[in-house]
């Protein structure tokens, strides 16, 4: 299964060569904004708690992709490969990836980073607890800035979330939430996260 879903990374790059080629390789203002949070399954709980912050910031549950949360999975009857290569080639996709050692031991989740690469697109980086910056590999940029979840700078580390969150609003066209409950909403986030880590 994994090597098909290769195999149809293989088409979509194809496809996008030959749409470069006539000139028509440009990111079509009717593709719906999504979501795509790569993850292994190992992390469930992390992703459990990062789709209800993506909620709180006004995010629906179905411009969002992620198969640990029943609500945001790939539905049933659907192959999960052809499922994912459909959704990188009609979406404006935005990928969201939770590193962790979990992330780097598991063969689908290296698959998604590289259609992600094929693809070309935006993407934001999160370490999960116990992940470090010099662990980070694969065909990304290392040079991006990324988001460490147990940043013991508490105050760049909320500062990051609000600049996600203002990236987010202003790619999905969504209303900016109120200030207060968005701290709320984040120390609810970022608790949730120590209890789980």
């Amino acid at each position: 299964k994994i090597r098909k879903f290769g195999n149809h990374l293989k088409e979509i790059t194809i496809n996008k060569d030959n749409k470069s080629a006539k000139g028509r390789y440009k990111k079509m203002e009717n593709k719906p904004h999504k979501l795509f949070i790569s993850h292994s399954s190992k992390d469930a709980e992390y992703m459990k708690a990062f789709v209800d912050l993506l909620v709180a910031i006004g995010v629906h549950k179905n411009q969002i992709t992620c198969t640990s949360v029943p609500q945001c999975n790939i539905p049933v009857g659907c192959n999960i490969y052809d499922w994912l290569a459909k959704l990188f080639q009609t979406s404006d996709l935005h990928v969201v990836y939770a590193f962790s050692d979990n992330y780097y031991s598991s063969v689908a989740t290296l698959y998604e980073m590289g259609a992600d690469w094929v693809m070309r697109c935006k993407w934001t980086g999160f370490l999960l607890p116990g992940f470090t910056f010099n662990k980070l590999d694969g065909c990304i940029d290392k040079n991006q800035i990324c988001i460490k979840l147990d940043d013991t700078d508490i105050v760049t580390l909320k500062q990051r979330l609000r600049q996600f969150r203002d990236d987010i609003i202003k790619e999905f066209g969504l209303e900016s939430i109120d200030e207060d409950e968005w701290e709320v909403k984040r120390d609810d986030f970022l608790d949730k996260i120590k209890i789980i880590a």
